[in-house]
């Protein structure tokens, strides 16, 4: 996986400052293998935290629902429609947002 930095580095990469740049360009593939393992091993973290916010129904039920820990909205509802997870999720599988 790629650090943060390498991230940003191949972002903005435009084959220009290449001093200051921590990408080793060399193999070009390789850079977008690597940074495409990253992107999908964070977007299965995302996943794993979507509906990770359990909030007891009543104080005195041990019953639970899960919530989106941004938008605050039941999994059973679904994401708030301007909810920032929910859309970069839907976007993810190529769902309109």
């Amino acid at each position: 996986m790629l650090t943060k930095r390498q991230l940003e580095d191949a972002a903005r990469c435009a084959i220009i400052d290449c001093d200051d740049c921590t990408i080793p360009c060399i193999n070009t593939i390789e850079v977008t293998r690597r940074s495409a393992q990253t992107a999908l091993a964070l977007a299965k973290m995302l996943r794993r935290l979507e509906w990770s916010n359990r909030i007891p129904l009543m104080n005195y039920l041990p019953v639970y629902e899960h919530h989106c820990p941004l938008c605050g909205w039941p999994e059973f509802n679904g994401h708030a429609p301007n909810c920032e997870l929910g859309n970069m999720l839907k976007g993810l599988e190529g769902e309109s947002c």
